[in-house]
């Protein structure tokens, strides 16, 4: 994956011929010429400013035509067929309409004027190619700009039936092709929200892929309604059950009502944790119907997609055409290798999704389950598309461009989503969440009746994983599972509870750590708190050291209690002991863990506004005491921090400034 360069960078150096002594201008003449220059002057500041933006930002500053009219900017949009040929985007849509209408279209003409020796047909789904010698270009929606209102709905509803569109898309869509007048830029409106649909979404990167230009832009899209594609709009749910019992349930009955193989293709991108997976919903489903489209989820190479898929299974009256299904899925699901490196691309589109959604003006203002569920349901998408080469490459890359901005905005959300930490965004922590989930499908069947065929997969894998020691990490919540939970009593502790009562007998980093693997999957109990906080006043008084063996391992459970319990005088201590260590931090180090304990900690405090002053303090803290090599770093973590929440940035500001203050005497 490359990142688009600058098309400035890319311009040739011009070579010109030295200039020859030319006679002297007359002084009238010099002064028109001079004249001219300075009409010209305010256009091309605002030519070079509008350069200096990203394509998004300029449609939204050209499109109200006040600055294009204002600086004489042309903002024409020819049409183009193939690389060669180039007219006005107007003339051939009017050709559209004629030929729609039963007339004989104008001849069509280039940009120079000179005329095209083209003929345009239309196809039966409403495509027109044009053919120019011995090329043909095809226009996919051209046949919308029928004159006929119920010509253009009848269109309209075959593209629908064949796409994923949210409902409130779909109608949108009808709304604006019903319309008795159908002007040109109603019909590119209705051209943008067919383009943002799933299928539209995957031809696109395929497309890309094959013509070897792909980047970050092309697999970010920035119109919003794709988003709201993917599984539903967000209406005003506050939680994530909430938004799974109204609105993704109002747009699952919706494509359920039409084909249930696609419906579940569309709904599986979902399924990154077992609670995601419409279990239920598919039971109301008839049994060829569901057969078929767990049939037709074999194919696809989303591996959360294919455990959801072998959940619904998994739940089902296990006939032979049952059994046979489940085994498919697994043979697809469990080749160890294929699924490390697709879990490996996985992460990092989910990476790339998640900073995007949380920078972005509109979607950062929606509830974090959602963006969370809706990345995930992108990066699932992605590998649809085909695009999963190279895994460990595009991974390291993507970290590197956005994977500060990744693990911040995941740490800013821990107030409301603290159970999932984005350490656990790794190819093994997906695998053996994978092999988890297949474990628990299968182990809901009573043992009697459990497919060999299932165990003997299942079995394969669970070897794999004890190998490589990944045990805990099929227990661990996953990535949907985040939602905060209540403190569990010490009986509900489980096969922990030993654990915890040593620990809190004798808190040590030792016993803390030796509990890690309970706090991360039941939780932290009001014993474990009072231990805790115990713990870290000895490790103050003893004076160990940052660097030492375990301490900064410690310091992660220390913080990821006191976030989970919402006990601020923990957090207090714990934020405390991390801005002592700042100047234990080597010169080639980065401040960047001590700002995540920090961003965690901040997450123990119920009210946000609080929150906010108490993490910039802390911050400033660190900024004025830490030594002078790591203060680029802070900066640059400051600046991110500030451009993904606009509550916190004023509050940083005091921090930024005695950032900069000490990089001068570098």
């Amino acid at each position: 994956m490359k990142k688009k360069k600058n098309k400035t960078a890319q311009r040739k150096p011009v070579l010109r011929p030295a200039r020859k002594a030319a006679k002297v201008a007359p002084a009238k003449q010099r002064r028109k010429r001079a004249a001219k220059r300075n009409l010209d002057l305010p256009r091309l500041r605002a030519l070079l400013s509008l350069r200096k933006l990203s394509r998004v930002v300029q449609s939204d500053v050209m499109t109200d035509g006040r600055v294009p009219e204002a600086f004489n900017i042309s903002t024409h949009r020819p049409a183009t067929l193939g690389a060669t040929i180039s007219l006005p985007q107007e003339q051939l849509l009017a050709a559209f309409r004629d030929i729609l209408s039963g007339k004989q279209p104008a001849p069509l003409k280039d940009e120079n004027g000179a005329q095209l020796d083209a003929t345009i047909a239309f196809q039966k789904n409403g495509t027109a190619n044009i053919r120019v010698g011995d090329a043909t270009f095809a226009f996919t929606y051209a046949a919308l700009l029928n004159p006929t209102p119920a010509r253009r709905i009848e269109y309209v509803d075959a593209y629908i039936k064949e796409h994923t569109f949210a409902t409130v898309n779909v109608e949108a869509l009808r709304a604006k092709v019903s319309q008795p007048g159908f002007s040109d830029a109603e019909f590119l409106s209705v051209v943008e929200i067919l383009l943002t649909a799933q299928e539209s979404f995957v031809q696109r990167v395929r497309s890309t892929v094959a013509a070897r230009d792909l980047n970050s832009e092309d697999l970010l899209p920035t119109d919003v309604r794709y988003w709201d594609n993917l599984i539903a709009p967000w209406r005003g749910s506050s939680s994530l059950e909430e938004f799974l019992a109204m609105e993704r349930s109002t747009e699952l009955i919706a494509l359920l009502a039409g084909n249930s193989t696609r419906a579940l293709r569309a709904a599986a991108l979902s399924f990154c944790a077992p609670g995601l997976v419409p279990i239920e919903e598919m039971k109301n489903v008839s049994d060829e119907a569901r057969l078929e489209a767990l049939e037709g989820m074999t194919s696809t190479p989303d591996h959360f997609g294919l455990v959801g898929s072998f959940e619904i299974c998994a739940s089902l009256d296990l006939t032979p055409e049952v059994e046979a299904t489940g085994v498919k899925l697994l043979d697809a699901l469990l080749d160890i290798g294929r699924l490390q490196n697709r879990c490996l691309f996985y992460a990092a589109i989910f990476v790339m999704a998640v900073g995007r959604l949380a920078e972005h003006s509109e979607m950062r203002k929606r509830p974090a389950f959602w963006r969370r569920i809706t990345a995930a349901a992108h990066a699932s998408l992605v590998l649809r598309a085909g695009v999963s080469e190279n895994a460990e490459g595009v991974f390291k890359w993507t970290m590197q461009h956005f994977g500060k901005t990744f693990l911040l905005s995941v740490l800013l959300e821990m107030d409301s989503q603290p159970r999932w930490k984005p350490d656990w965004l790794t190819a093994k922590h997906l695998v053996a969440d994978v092999v988890g989930r297949v474990e628990q499908a299968i182990n809901k069947i009573p043992e009697a009746q459990r497919p060999k065929a299932w165990t003997d997969r299942a079995t394969a894998a669970r070897d794999w994983i004890t190998a490589q020691h990944l045990e805990l990490f099929c227990i661990l919540p996953a990535i949907g599972e985040s939602a905060r939970r209540n403190m569990p009593s010490e009986e509900e502790t489980l096969f922990f509870k030993s654990a915890y009562q040593e620990f809190t007998a004798v808190p040590t980093i030792e016993r803390l750590l030796a509990c890690g693997a309970g706090f991360f999957t039941v939780g932290v109990t009001n014993e474990i708190v009072q231990a805790c906080r115990i713990l870290v006043e000895r490790l103050q008084k003893d004076g160990l050291r940052w660097a030492d063996d375990n301490v900064q391992f410690a310091i992660q459970v220390l913080a990821f209690v006191a976030m989970q319990s919402r006990d601020a005088q923990l957090a207090d201590l714990v934020a405390e002991f991390c801005i002592g260590k700042i100047n234990e931090v080597p010169e080639d180090g980065a401040t960047l863990e001590i700002v995540c304990r920090l961003l965690e900690c901040a997450s123990a405090e119920l009210d946000r506004e609080q929150a906010n002053k108490a993490l910039s303090g802390r911050i400033e803290s660190v900024a004025f005491t830490a030594p002078v090599q790591l203060l680029p770093d802070l900066c640059d973590t400051i600046l991110r921090l500030q451009s993904l929440d606009p509550r916190l940035a004023p509050e940083l500001g005091k921090a930024m400034a005695a950032a900069r203050l000490g990089q001068g005497a570098i």
